[in-house]
């Protein structure tokens, strides 16, 4: 129900030479985590919440303002690993 197992998997085929390497696929794993409603057990929990207070937030509202959100952080992440040259 997550992302955190595909970055298991990848740990296996992309080769950690470097800290940066480690840094941004972490930092890609929870960036990716904003798309969608259950990609992250946060993001379960937080809808959970809100509807037991009385908002009700469908899977395609959260991935109304996820998407965009998860785009531009990756894309801020992308253009941070350019600019260190890693």
């Amino acid at each position: 129900m997550g992302n955190a197992p595909a970055v298991m998997l990848l740990v296996k085929l992309v080769p950690i030479t470097q800290a940066s390497v480690a840094q941004i696929m972490s930092l890609a794993n929870s960036f990716g985590g904003n798309a969608i409603m259950t990609a992250s057990v946060a993001n379960i929990v937080v809808v959970q919440q809100a509807r037991r207070q009385g908002i009700v937030i469908s899977f395609g509202n959260f991935a109304r303002i996820g998407v965009p959100v998860a785009l531009a952080s990756l894309g801020g992440l992308v253009a941070w690993a350019a600019l260190v040259g890693k």
